[in-house]
C-alpha cells in the first residue's frame, strides 16, 4: 500500500526538500507503525490493570498516598511528552542530515565527482555533515539526559516514599507487620 502511494505521487512531490524528507520518514517509520500500535495498546491495558489494583490497595490503606501517586503519574507523563517531543524534532532533523549524505552516494553523482575530479571537495563535505550529524545527536543526548535522569529519580523516589509511608504505618500499628512483607 505504500508502495503504491508512492508511485501515485507527482514527480514534483519528490523534488521539493521537505516533501521528500517527509516521505523518507514515512518510509522508514512504516513498517513499525503496527507493532508500535501493538505495544502502546498492551503498554495501556497493563497500566490500567496495574493502577485498578494498586489504586486499590492504596484507596484501602491512605487517599492521600493514592492522591500522590497520580501526581507522579502526572508528573511523568509530561516529562515523557517532552522527551518524545525533543526525539522527533532530533529524527527530523537527522532524516534531514541523513538525506545530504545519501545523496553523495548516488551513482549519477558519483559519476559527477569523477568526471569533475572533485572528491576531496566532496569528503570534505560529508566530514563536514557527518560533525554536525554528530553535533545534532549530541545536543539531542544533553536536552533528553536531564529528562531522563529526572524521570528515574522521580520513580525511585516514588517507590521510597510508598516503602517509607508503609514502614511508618507499621510504626503506628495502622497496618500489621505481616501485611507490609506481603
Amino acid at each position: 500500500e505504500f508502495l503504491n502511494k508512492g508511485i501515485g505521487l507527482d514527480l514534483s512531490f519528490f523534488d521539493k526538500s521537505e516533501s521528500y524528507s517527509r516521505y523518507n520518514r514515512a518510509f522508514s517509520n512504516c513498517c513499525n507503525v503496527i507493532e508500535n500500535c501493538n505495544n502502546t495498546i498492551l503498554s495501556i491495558v497493563t497500566a490500567i490493570i496495574q493502577i485498578i489494583m494498586i489504586g486499590s490497595v492504596i484507596l484501602w490503606v491512605d487517599i492521600y498516598v493514592f492522591i500522590a501517586i497520580l501526581v507522579f503519574i502526572v508528573i511523568n507523563i509530561a516529562i515523557n511528552n517532552i522527551v518524545k517531543k525533543i526525539d522527533y524534532d532530533f529524527n527530523v532533523e537527522l532524516s534531514r542530515k541523513n538525506k545530504q549524505v545519501n545523496y553523495l552516494y548516488t551513482p549519477q553523482f558519483i559519476r559527477d565527482i569523477k568526471v569533475n575530479v572533485i572528491d576531496k571537495f566532496i569528503f570534505g563535505k560529508k566530514q563536514e555533515i557527518n560533525n554536525e550529524i554528530l553535533e545534532v545527536s549530541k545536543k539531542q543526548v544533553k536536552k533528553t539526559t536531564k529528562f531522563r535522569i529526572l524521570l528515574s529519580v522521580l520513580s525511585d523516589l516514588e517507590y521510597v516514599l510508598a516503602a517509607l509511608y508503609f514502614a511508618f504505618s507499621v510504626i503506628i500499628h495502622l497496618v500489621a507487620v505481616a501485611d507490609y512483607f506481603t
